[in-house]
């Protein structure tokens, strides 16, 4: 076992993780600030109004780049499956 590769592959999941949710968590985390300015200058206290946009941002993302994000992990399982041989 090599532990080089080891790391290399970890780094890599990790990275992967970053790049495939940091759009997600971001552009969520946008949408939320939005939201609860919006219900503060209006004083709505509606426990839906802001779960809802969020929740539709994330699944209009997950549409639109969804293919962009299974590719990523395809390419890290495949990248994996190539190590394979000097991890084991």
């Amino acid at each position: 076992m090599d532990v080089s590769n080891v790391n290399y592959i970890f780094q890599q999941y990790m990275m992967t993780t970053l790049t495939i949710l940091f759009p997600l968590l971001a552009i969520t985390f946008v949408i939320a600030i939005v939201v609860g300015v919006f219900q503060a200058m209006t004083q709505i206290n509606e426990q839906t109004l802001s779960f809802t946009p969020k929740l539709l941002v994330v699944f209009l993302i997950l549409i639109a780049f969804g293919g962009v994000m299974f590719d990523k992990l395809v390419q890290l399982i495949q990248e994996t499956l190539r190590l394979a041989p000097t991890i084991f």
